[in-house]
């Protein structure tokens, strides 16, 4: 695995979109799996062997839209989702954390 790359912002305004990207080169072994948390809680999973090879875990207030799953021949793998906060009647942030 190399070239790993992760885009995730810090925070987002409850209620507020944020796409989280990932990118890494397999080097020409097989994916078994990618995974994103909130916190220590488990909210996408793909992992390309299984079916549905895609499963969203439900999160009260967190929605989850996968826009772009790539993997070509050569072991390149993008995977794009697109993250809404949880809505509430005060202000604040939701925190993203990355973890490689």
């Amino acid at each position: 695995l190399k070239d790993v790359r992760v885009n995730v912002p810090a925070a987002i305004l409850r209620g507020g979109t944020a796409t989280l990207y990932c990118h890494f080169d397999l080097e020409g072994d097989s994916l078994y799996s990618v995974k994103w948390y909130k916190g220590r809680r488990e909210f996408y999973r793909f992992t390309p062997k299984e079916d549905p090879a895609m499963k969203i875990f439900p999160i009260f207030g967190l929605e989850v839209e996968v826009f772009r799953i790539e993997l070509d021949l050569n072991g390149l793998h993008d995977d794009a989702i697109q993250v809404t906060a949880p809505t509430g009647d005060y202000g604040g942030f939701v925190k993203l954390d990355t973890v490689v």
